[in-house]
């Protein structure tokens, strides 16, 4: 038994390194999954969060469209430079919020380079 458990403490240190996520530099789209209500929803609202924040730091409104295979693709707002996010958003029916979901996988932006140098 006590081997056992020693063989499983060895595979969790192992297995756990793989399931952390690197943050995404400068993505360029939020995807959201629609849940059953879509057809009611009137808009999507992203949120950005900052580690374990209950309230997002910045809050965009992504509208609504058409999924493609049960998938929303927007556009991702701007956001500020230099911080670490994760995402989460929620949809509303009207004035009628839900709760929001689960987190995204972080995220945070970088400053873009000059478009061009020249050495004179």
């Amino acid at each position: 038994m006590k081997r056992l458990v020693l063989v499983l403490v060895a595979l969790l240190a192992f297995a756990l390194p793989s399931f952390a996520q690197t943050p995404v530099k400068n993505p360029t789209q939020a995807v959201i999954t629609v849940g059953p209500d879509h057809a009611q929803i009137t808009r999507y609202e992203l949120g950005w969060f900052i580690g374990a924040a209950v309230d997002p730091v910045q809050v965009a409104d992504l509208g609504t469209g058409t999924p493609v295979a049960g998938e929303l693709a927007k556009p991702l707002p701007s956001y500020p430079i230099g911080v670490t996010y994760t995402g989460k958003a929620r949809a509303y029916a009207n004035t009628t919020a839900s709760d929001w979901s689960p987190a995204s996988n972080a995220f945070f932006r970088t400053p873009s380079p000059p478009p061009s140098l020249v050495v004179r």
